[in-house]
């Protein structure tokens, strides 16, 4: 698995799991069994997300909660505590 912003000591177990059904639920909602052609045409990612139905908010959730435990990050680090430990491993690897 690649982590944008170095490999962290050790990869949970539920990390790869919220990756993959994450994905494997918006193929399921983008290409559904059965659609038309004029309903796949508005089947598109932005129509997704502008949309944001519940279960794709809590696949986010947990999918963020995961990559906070893979870097030690405590779920509720504010916005600027992220982006501090983001520079910082970044400057780590960009000296490696």
């Amino acid at each position: 698995m690649a982590f944008r912003f170095g490999q962290p000591a050790s990869v949970p177990p539920g990390l790869l799991y919220f990756r993959c059904r994450l994905d494997e639920q918006r193929r399921n909602w983008l290409d559904p069994e059965g659609a038309f052609e004029a309903e796949l045409k508005k089947l598109t990612l932005t129509n997704l997300y502008n949309a944001r139905p519940r279960w794709l908010d809590n696949a986010h959730k947990r999918l963020d909660a995961a990559v906070f435990a893979a870097y030690g990050w405590p779920a509720d680090l504010p916005d600027e505590e992220i982006l501090k430990n983001l520079l910082s491993l970044n400057r780590e690897r960009s000296e490696a």
